[in-house]
């Protein structure tokens, strides 16, 4: 799985922003895509933080789904 960003690349990437660069610019600048820095900045918009949203359990729950599917289908295979 790809790491994540650091707070301070975010931070730096609204303070360009706040200094009047466009989101585009910043992420250019940034290195990063114009996507990211556009949801950073709409993130940071909405709730006044930088800070990455927490990690999903996608794989616990793509786990549990592969288990559960080799339930049913070993139950299925003895009748």
């Amino acid at each position: 799985m790809a790491k994540g960003y650091s707070k301070d690349l975010r931070a730096r990437a609204v303070a360009l922003v706040e200094d009047g660069e466009s989101r585009r610019e910043a992420a250019r600048v940034l290195g990063l895509s114009a996507s990211t820095a556009i949801r950073w900045i709409e993130r940071w918009a909405t709730t006044g933080s930088v800070a990455a949203c927490p990690a999903r359990a996608t794989a616990a729950r793509r786990s549990r789904r592969i288990a559960n599917g080799c339930l049913i289908w070993s139950q299925r295979s003895r009748t």
